[in-house]
């Protein structure tokens, strides 16, 4: 063996296709518009490293590396446009030469990989594949492989590390080098090549076809809610795609008890890790509705299946958790969501964001900022042997995040490994550490009581609980049992003239609130609002506003905030469902306050003016107790209708006195 390869092409590569050009395939136009915006981004390399211990014939690597490339054309690719549009550029296959470089000073094998990793790929000029050989001593050596996504996937690492293993054997079999004959041993012909995926999918997917998809889609995911997870540091206006990953193990018994969790309920194990998961998330959020984004291999046709190639799909899985259903009823759920995803899986991603054209965030990613996946065991780390050679296959940490956090999960043999990527922009490696162990012990609680409630799911550990409970609260005491108007009515008597309202350079005494507040109680009572009733507050931020919300408390009612810069339905509903007996707004605002059988009342006009002070001498008697509603609040509707919340006097109370 020699460090220096000069050898000649095999006989196998005397018949070369010529150079193929044809259309991008819609994922590869998405990440081609992406790198144009801007060039030679990391985000999008595909790193795998190949430690290869024993002894290494180079020549044989050399060939098999050839070989491979031969066989599939998106390795050989280049982008480039013609007229207005992009397109692919299949080019002639080459010999690939490898030498063994010697190990750089101070670098480890895992120093190399993230190295090769950061490299920039030109798109226009290539090559898009790079494979360097690197000797760390002797009988042990690194290959690097990198990847553009633009060519390749996850699934794709797999195929290559397998089909570089089958050739580099054959290679080394009988008669060499010069044995290396195709069809290689267990190497399956490939009737047609990446381009060909491309041009089929833009045929099939598109006009009426690709419209009802897309409609299907649409209905499933407008207004769906952005996931507001907790941050250890403020969003950034654009992210930086910097990121960590680490790995997380569940324990066998743990994983034994899931698979016959999912195997009695007819669903897979990845429905059931993505329903615990979800779970967690609906927990660090307080929001039910729930998206998640997960890649779907696109690999159904059998052909594609031996093909490297970008094929992979982001599906969108949006997931209602509200009611606080067992978890078995939230796997019926996951289950129908997910069924119903991968029936209209061919949809690209991007032209699923065209079509419901979220509002765009240049800190987030559209439609969904958690990923999550169940990956097939050929992707791990793993051990291959071709002769005396052992192979072993790592995917590396690159630093890079392409979402807040990206969960792969992985069947071992002694359990359930897991990959977790996360935004170093956002998170810390110890809130990291925190959300895997709520996850397992969702997973624990759901294997030991499947019919559990996610309300009753206790994800804390016992020093989390004790922290929360005891460090993080005072000492327990009784709390002031007042109503909040009345406690503002015994201010106003102590320090009258004292200022109790400031908005810009408006102002109000305790008085002057005391009176206007009262004069408005007594109006409403003469209106025939009491206790009970619901009073509509549809008047912007002021010094009025809280003399509005004491009165309506002081006549007995409740209020409900109405802000009338939202869709004239919303108004409407939130309105109608409240079951508002009168409505406080502005002249200004008037026509804006959708009609009902309601009263509608401006409180700047000259005629309620003149029925404020008609009631200036009523004697207002107390109807309310700290069990009557405060105030009504609505949710934003995002999986379907507002809900209204009624808060009482007492938690007010409460609230205000702790």
């Amino acid at each position: 063996m020699t460090d220096q390869i000069d050898i000649p092409v095999p006989s196998i590569m005397d018949d070369l296709p010529v150079v193929d050009i044809g259309p991008l395939s819609f994922q590869q136009e998405q990440l081609w518009f992406l790198d144009q915006l801007a060039p030679g981004q990391q985000t999008y390399n595909l790193p795998a490293g190949l430690r290869l211990l024993g002894p290494l014939d180079i020549p044989a690597l050399s060939a098999a590396l050839t070989e491979v490339v031969r066989r599939h054309g998106t390795l050989r690719t280049t982008f480039t446009t013609q007229g207005d549009r992009p397109v692919q550029r299949v080019a002639a296959p080459a010999p690939v030469t490898l030498s063994a470089e010697p190990l750089p000073a101070g670098y480890t094998p895992a120093d190399l990989v993230r190295a090769e990793a950061r490299r920039p790929f030109d798109l226009a000029t290539g090559p898009l594949f790079r494979a360097r050989l690197f000797r760390v001593g002797p009988d042990d050596h690194l290959l690097t492989l990198m990847t553009h996504h633009t060519c390749s996937d996850g699934w794709s690492t797999g195929l290559l590390a397998d089909e570089l293993t089958a050739c580099y054997t054959a290679a080394t079999g009988p008669g060499g080098v010069a044995g290396l004959a195709a069809p290689v041993p267990g190497l399956p012909d490939l009737p047609v090549q990446y381009v060909d995926y491309a041009r089929t999918q833009r045929e099939r997917l598109r006009g009426a076809v690709l419209d009802a998809e897309l409609r299907y889609w649409e209905g499933k995911l407008t207004g769906a809610s952005v996931l507001e997870l907790p941050t250890d540091r403020p969003r950034p206006a654009v992210p930086s795609y910097r990121g960590e990953a680490v790995w997380y193990q569940v324990p066998g018994e743990v994983v034994n008890g899931l698979r016959a969790l999912a195997g009695g309920r007819r669903v897979s194990l990845f429905m059931t890790l993505l329903a615990a998961f979800q779970v967690v998330l609906a927990r660090y959020t307080g929001q039910d509705d729930i998206v998640v984004g997960t890649a779907s291999a696109e690999r159904d046709t059998p052909e594609y299946r031996s093909l490297i190639g970008f094929f992979t799909n982001m599906l969108v899985l949006r997931t209602d958790l509200s009611g606080s259903p067992t978890f078995t009823e939230l796997l019926d759920r996951v289950r129908e969501v997910t069924l119903d995803a991968y029936e209209h899986q061919e949809v690209p991603f991007e032209k699923l964001v065209e079509r419901i054209a979220p509002r765009r965030d240049p800190s987030r990613n559209p439609l969904f900022q958690v990923a999550f996946g169940l990956l097939p065991p050929r992707l791990g780390e793993r051990s291959t042997t071709s002769g005396a050679l052992r192979t072993d296959l790592v995917i590396p940490d690159v630093g890079v995040s392409r979402f807040d956090i990206a969960v792969n999960a992985q069947e071992v043999a002694d359990g359930l490994e897991i990959w977790l990527e996360y935004s170093t922009d956002l998170f810390d490696r110890s809130r990291m550490d925190r959300m895997m162990g709520h996850f397992e012990r969702v997973l624990r609680a759901v294997v030991a009581d499947p019919s559990v409630r996610l309300s009753a799911v206790d994800i804390l550990t016992p020093p989390e609980r004790c922290r929360v409970l005891d460090r993080w609260q005072p000492v327990t005491r009784d709390y002031r049992r007042e109503l909040v108007h009345a406690m503002v009515v015994e201010q106003a008597g102590r320090t009258p003239e004292e200022t109790a309202v400031v908005f810009g350079d408006q102002s109000m005494t305790y008085a002057e609130l005391e009176r206007r507040s009262g004069r408005l109680a007594r109006c409403l009572r003469a209106r025939g609002v009491g206790g009970g009733d619901v009073v509509g507050v549809a008047v912007g931020r002021g010094v009025d506003v809280p003399w509005l919300l004491l009165g309506v408390l002081r006549a007995g009612a409740a209020f409900v905030p109405v802000d009338l810069s939202h869709p004239a339905e919303r108004v409407g509903y939130v309105l109608a469902d409240s079951g508002a007996r009168v409505v406080l707004c502005t002249t200004a605002d008037l026509p804006r306050v959708p009609a009902g059988d309601r009263d509608t009342v401006c409180v700047d006009s000259a005629g309620f003016g003149a029925e404020l002070s008609a009631h200036a001498g009523d004697r207002l008697v107390e109807t309310a107790s700290l069990g009557s509603g405060c105030y009504l609040l609505y949710t934003s509707g995002s999986t379907g209708r507002p809900k209204g919340v009624l808060v009482e006097h007492h938690a007010l109370a409460t609230y205000l006195d702790f």
